[in-house]
């Protein structure tokens, strides 16, 4: 079974975290939001496909910031950030 990739991308922060180096991955950019005219699928598909992108990309954010308190030894932070990052 493929997992989706916000639970790979978490999946992938949590070996991280149990691995002895300590590295902190900056985020990717936010994708440009493209919307093509003559596409044949309907504005409404893209908008949600935008919102989900946006939505991806909040979550890799959130969880490489939990990944960052965590290596700062910070479980309050880490625990909110994984949190954030799962919801």
């Amino acid at each position: 079974m493929k997992l989706p990739l916000s639970a790979t991308s978490l999946a992938m922060l949590a070996i991280s975290c149990a691995s002895p180096h300590k590295s902190v991955i900056a985020p990717a950019p936010a994708p440009a939001p493209t919307v093509v005219s003559d596409n044949p699928i309907s504005e409404i598909a893209q908008r949600e496909i935008l919102r989900r992108q946006e939505r991806l990309h909040q979550i890799d954010t959130a969880a490489l910031e939990a990944n960052r308190a965590l290596s700062e030894n910070d479980l309050e932070g880490a625990v909110s950030g994984f949190r954030e990052a799962s919801r």
